[in-house]
């Protein structure tokens, strides 16, 4: 997953559902290395603040930005990319919407749900080619 920056640095997943196998497989948290070795946790986007106050605390990632909407993270200059592990059917919109903040994107999968989706989806990235668009299978 690098891209036209040597390696990720901040990682910021976004959205509702955080798996635990998912960033446990991605990110350094925990002592586990993860997939992206130089990435770091700098926020997470939800609208139940509980529920990110408790992944800070199960994976200890201490003092990090808390926002209860993706628009609001994507302001931060401290987040590179997105993980996007939310309901699949926002997939497709929120991926777009990291894309045109110039974030690279990294979406749990599905990407969409149809065809049309995609196709933009896939106009988009090529717009954008100096960003890594990626899907997560496990």
């Amino acid at each position: 997953m690098m891209g036209a920056k040597s390696a990720f640095r901040p990682v910021a997943p976004a959205g509702r559902s955080y798996g635990k196998i998912n960033l446990r497989r991605i990110i350094p948290v925990q002592g586990k290395p993860g997939k992206i070795r130089e990435g770091k946790i700098t926020a997470l986007s939800s609208r139940n603040q509980e529920r990110v106050k408790d992944i800070i605390d199960t994976y200890g990632l201490g003092d990090i930005g808390i926002y209860a909407s993706l628009d609001t993270m994507l302001k931060d200059d401290a987040v590179d990319a997105v993980i996007i592990t939310t309901p699949h059917t926002l997939h497709p919109a929120m991926a777009e919407e990291v894309l045109r903040s110039g974030k690279h994107v990294l979406v749990d999968k599905p990407l969409g749900i149809n065809a049309s989706e995609l196709t933009e989806l896939v106009r988009l990235a090529e717009e954008n080619a100096h960003l890594v668009s990626a899907v997560m299978l496990n």
